[in-house]
């Protein structure tokens, strides 16, 4: 089967493409135009890039919701309904705080605004946070929403204290794999089980989502479990591509891998907006069942690589 390879039905040898070992089965193919040459493409490299769009359409869309999913979730959640300031028609101030038997006084939460106030000429009733701009830069707007004297400036406040905590969070799956791939890569090298990795990185996802969207447990496990598998399944995909298809088609290989990969991670986004849209303009639950989705699509992939070639 080769040096610790992904395995027999998988792979002839494993002794590499250079000039030392043995190219992969199949590399005297004849050149041909690359619809016909996909024909000679096993069935594990189709396995292969299903396990691809699955995990990084995972991984890397998520990236570009965890802040505000992350907020939503665990650092800027909503009150509950019924939750106001003791003066709902007033602004926040130390004589009119949140009314303590309704609301959850904690910093995790979004503190409640008022049901009916003017700001800047125009009258909001109530005002929605969805109203509030603490982002501005614009001077006279950045003073009307955040600034020192303003009606919503201890919900800017904490809210700006929330972005940043889950923006130190969500970095926790990058950092793990840029310290951890070339050492992952190394052992899968000498060790080999690359089929089973494919296998179980999806599983370490599905768990991932599933506490992100269930549990109240800090974000951070789940995010350490998003990273060790899209480390662990960067260090395994990219060399077993080669392993899949006739020495001759590798270029032609990598190149429709990666073209599926970015078809993915441009129509993940669009399905994941039309989810939020779906559901009241809220992430938790459904955009995190999307990601469970795409794993368990990804785990079935990789697990009919690992039992069934």
């Amino acid at each position: 089967a080769g040096r610790g390879g992904m395995g027999a039905p998988l792979i002839a040898t494993e002794g590499g493409t250079g000039g030392e070992g043995v190219a992969p089965a199949g590399s005297t193919a004849p050149r041909t135009d690359p619809l016909s040459a996909l024909g000679s493409f096993r069935a594990s490299f189709w396995m292969l890039t299903i396990c691809c769009i699955c995990v990084y359409g995972c991984v890397l869309p998520f990236n570009n919701v965890a802040s505000s999913l992350l907020m939503e979730r665990t650092y800027f959640r909503p009150n509950p309904d019924g939750c106001a300031l003791s003066e709902p028609n007033s602004c926040e101030s130390v004589t009119n705080q949140p009314n303590g038997s309704a609301c959850l006084i904690d910093d995790s939460y979004a503190p409640p605004l008022p049901m009916n106030v003017t700001i800047g000429g125009k009258r909001y009733a109530p005002l929605r946070p969805s109203d509030v701009d603490c982002t501005s830069t614009v001077p006279s707007q950045k003073d009307l929403w955040s600034g020192n004297q303003s009606c919503t400036r201890i919900f800017c406040k904490r809210q700006k204290a929330a972005e940043t905590k889950a923006t130190q969070v969500m970095t926790v799956p990058y950092i793990i794999s840029a310290v951890s791939s070339p050492f992952l890569g190394f052992v899968i090298d000498r060790y080999g089980g690359r089929a089973l990795i494919a296998a179980l990185c999806p599983v370490l996802l599905v768990g991932a989502h599933l506490l992100l969207a269930y549990s109240q447990i800090s974000p951070m496990l789940p995010l350490v479990g998003q990273g060790v598998a899209y480390a662990v399944f960067g260090a395994a995909l990219w060399p077993s591509v080669p392993f899949t298809v006739p020495a001759a088609y590798e270029g032609l290989a990598y190149g429709l891998v990666t073209a599926v990969q970015n078809a993915g991670l441009g129509g993940i986004p669009l399905l994941l907006s039309a989810v939020y849209d779906a559901s009241s303009q809220r992430y938790i639950p459904n955009a995190e069942l999307l990601f469970v989705g795409l794993a368990a699509m990804g785990l079935a992939a990789g697990g009919g690589l690992w039992l069934f070639l």
